[in-house]
């Protein structure tokens, strides 16, 4: 963040939809306030990133980015400064100390004659003042991406610490009264789609870029497309990848997709790829392989001596894990993480099988040794940083889950290669999947099993579907409209071959 960046690359997440925003606005280029905050930005980032254990610094690199417009990133350094805060009151943590050892050398600066238990009670005062803060500023924060149950979550857990404090009790009642109104207009609506409440209870972000992150970690270099073909051959003998213009071939777009190298049959089976990351919600019962998530069969199944509860539905499996993870989970103790997954909650689990995915990821990363966003799980794919949908936002899902996850590894949460940008980033990436298609022309299964539902020919391209294949042969409006319910078109609607020839 510390590094130089152009007003043209800035792409905030705050106020891309009429309902988000908060008390947002964004800052005017001619009034030179955009610099201004750039040069802020970079400063309080250096700062953070010299002092990762000084609370003030991660605080105002978050006040920052809220006023640049990413309150996702803002929530994830107040989420650490709370974080912070709570080690430095806590005088028996190691960590607490080096918390607390900025404001000591302030206070003796200032005044020489403190005694060193006066100083201590002077930091503690001033760490408990910047915890007040930082929960207002948090609800602001996340606020601005719709996640009302995160605001009220915030708010009741601040009045823990400052019971009866009427700043937090007027906060508190505000968000509860905004989360009521959603309730109100939302249930009618959510019935009749066949949703709950609990499912919907997310907030939404746009899916932007960051302008300080490095190229290499937002573009696919020519390097890696060749590697991911080299690797694809081993899976597919009729399939490579290419560049994609979605839309015909006039469209502005650029992105990869996956060609037919020969003809292909209807129902011919063309790609059967493992994977090494696989999630279940419940991957330590019995019932599902640890890596692709497929059902076990038990006369097949396979395990480490070391870790039996992980179990595999065959060698391949077991040899993916050992390949690319066990090592790094290997003696851990995720057991929470496992039953926040299988919760019957719905919310719940799917917040902890999102921490189960970061697990996952992140345990690749250190196995393979490299930055979190240059493995290549990750690497290989590229978020649509241009896309009109929003994609679902909450505190579980998107930083707490993931930070816990972290902690379980034995990693620093407050080091820069798991700064909540790159996290935030690994969130979005794999969303970008298959091109699709109201015309599709493969089915896939979580194994990446893909078979032709009709023949192919040589050079073109193969598409998948979103859609739910009961409304592929409805009319274009009705299936537009199912398009624009799951979040995944704009007002210019489905561009793909089929809905443009009926236009």
């Amino acid at each position: 963040m510390e590094l130089p960046w152009d007003h043209s690359a800035w792409k905030p997440t705050a106020g891309a939809f009429e309902w988000s925003g908060g008390h947002w606005e964004k800052p005017s280029k001619k009034k030179q306030e955009f610099v201004k905050l750039r040069g802020q930005l970079a400063t309080t980032a250096k700062k953070a990133q010299d002092n990762p254990h000084e609370a003030r610094f991660r605080f105002q690199r978050g006040k920052t980015l809220y006023d640049l417009g990413y309150p996702e990133l803002a929530a994830g350094d107040y989420e650490k400064t709370l974080m912070l805060i709570e080690y430095g009151l806590d005088f028996s943590s190691d960590l607490g100390e080096d918390v607390r050892v900025l404001g000591l050398q302030k206070s003796a600066k200032k005044k020489p004659s403190l005694s060193p238990e006066a100083a201590q009670q002077t930091v503690s005062g001033n760490l408990e003042k910047l915890r007040k803060k930082t929960y207002l500023n948090y609800v602001d924060a996340v606020y601005a991406t719709r996640a009302y149950p995160d605001m009220v979550e915030i708010c009741k857990e601040a009045l823990e610490n400052y019971p009866g404090d009427p700043d937090i009790r007027e906060l508190l009642g505000g968000s509860e009264c905004v989360y009521s109104e959603y309730v109100k207009k939302s249930k009618t609506m959510l019935q009749a789609q066949g949703e709950t409440l609990e499912d919907s209870a997310w907030g939404m972000i746009a899916t932007k870029s960051y302008p300080w992150a490095p190229p290499e970690m937002r573009t696919r270099a020519a390097e890696t497309m060749i590697a991911a073909n080299k690797m694809l051959e081993s899976y597919s003998d009729c399939l490579e990848i290419r560049p994609s213009a979605l839309g015909g071939p006039k469209a502005a777009t650029q992105c990869f997709g996956m060609f037919a190298k020969r003809d292909i049959k209807e129902n011919e089976r063309i790609l059967n790829a493992p994977t090494a990351a696989g999630v279940a919600n419940k991957p330590v019962t019995g019932q599902y392989c640890y890596n692709c998530a497929s059902e076990l069969k038990m006369a097949q199944v396979s395990s480490f001596s070391c870790c039996p509860s992980m179990k595999f539905c065959g060698k391949d499996c077991l040899q993916i894990a050992e390949d690319n993870y066990h090592k790094a989970l290997c003696g851990k103790d995720f057991t929470d993480l496992y039953q926040a997954a299988s919760s019957q909650d719905p919310q719940e689990s799917s917040k902890g099988r999102d921490s189960l995915v970061f697990l996952r990821l992140i345990a690749i990363s250190i196995q393979s040794g490299t930055h979190p966003l240059m493995t290549p799980p990750i690497s290989w794919l590229v978020a649509n940083d241009e896309s009109p949908s929003p994609i679902p936002w909450s505190r579980g899902a998107n930083i707490t889950g993931p930070l816990k996850a972290i902690q379980k590894l034995g990693l620093d949460i407050f080091a820069e290669e798991y700064d909540t940008w790159v996290l935030q980033t690994m969130c979005c990436e794999p969303s970008t999947m298959d091109q699709t298609d109201l015309s599709p022309t493969i089915s896939s299964t979580s194994r990446a099993v893909m078979i032709a539902t009709k023949d192919i020919k040589a050079g073109e391209e193969v598409y998948d579907t979103y859609l739910n294949p009961m409304y592929l042969s409805a009319p274009k409006a009705i299936r537009q409209k199912e398009m624009e319910r799951g979040g995944w078109l704009d007002a210019r609607g489905c561009r793909c071959r089929r809905c443009l020839a009926e236009r």
